[in-house]
């Protein structure tokens, strides 16, 4: 068995909408109680708990990493026609300086005139320094990019490869996420990412999405994620949801043992 040390760097609570569940203080006790040196914090588009999450940290003396999940949309052209998507990629701050920059981009996304986006084109070098970059998973712009029915397979590994290159040009500090949440085309996702990261040089990163603590915490979040969504029944006989989910079980805070089973 593995005795590598598990950092968590995809942490989402409520400032999240519905997408976390996670309690600030459960997820540091976890962490510490796991052996974790430090732990982050990616709120989608938000950093309202970034004091809280520092404060605590500091408290009970384990490292913040203060970052974003931030929702990027970009723009392509297919036959001629401008067609627009939003893909996420996770930012964590090396430093003050990266936390200033963080907050930059956070501010062009919530007063831009795109709700809760930002524009590919805002994204800078200098928005980037001391910024770490991650992008993976199903929402990332390769999952979007292998589900689409737009592209051939050919065509798909190659917008993905410019979309790399794009990355590269604006930082030093990019990963590629590996992901193992159990969903749908995931284990597509995952082999064709392993060969772009060689073929393309950037290292890949084991992430994993933690929305709550436990597993058994699954249930409870898909009924919070069903009461905000606009398709929201539940089967009550069956105490299951008629809409497909997007999260699965594994989206809950694991050990180091447990990702390094994964």
């Amino acid at each position: 068995m593995s005795n590598i040390k598990y950092t968590n760097l995809k942490l989402f609570t409520s400032a999240s909408n519905e997408k976390g569940l996670m309690d600030i203080d459960e997820a540091i006790d976890k962490a510490i109680s796991d052996g974790a040196t430090s732990l982050a914090l990616t709120d989608v588009n938000s950093m309202s708990f970034a004091i809280q999450f520092y404060q605590a940290c500091q408290k009970k003396k384990i490292k913040p990493i203060i970052g974003v999940q931030l929702s990027v949309r970009n723009i392509e052209i297919f036959h001629g026609k401008e067609i627009y998507n939003t893909y996420n990629v996770t930012l964590l701050a090396k430093n003050q300086n990266g936390y200033k920059n963080i907050i930059k981009l956070i501010t062009l996304v919530n007063s831009g005139k795109h709700l809760e986006k930002i524009d590919e084109s805002q994204i800078t070098k200098e928005l980037l320094e001391d910024v770490i970059v991650m992008t993976g998973g199903m929402e990332s712009y390769f999952g979007l990019t292998l589900k689409s029915n737009r592209y051939d397979a050919s065509e798909k590994v190659q917008k993905m490869n410019n979309k790399i290159q794009f990355w590269k040009s604006l930082t030093n500090d990019f990963y590629i996420e590996i992901q193992r949440h159990g969903g749908n085309f995931e284990n597509e996702l995952n082999s064709v990412i392993v060969p772009l990261s060689v073929n393309n040089d950037v290292s890949l990163i084991a992430t994993n999405d933690t929305l709550f603590l436990n597993k058994s915490d699954y249930i409870y979040h898909e009924a919070i994620v069903c009461d905000k969504s606009k398709d929201s029944k539940m089967n009550k006989e069956l105490y299951s949801f008629s809409r497909k989910s997007d999260y699965t079980p594994e989206q809950y805070f694991k050990t180091s043992e447990e990702m390094n089973e994964l």
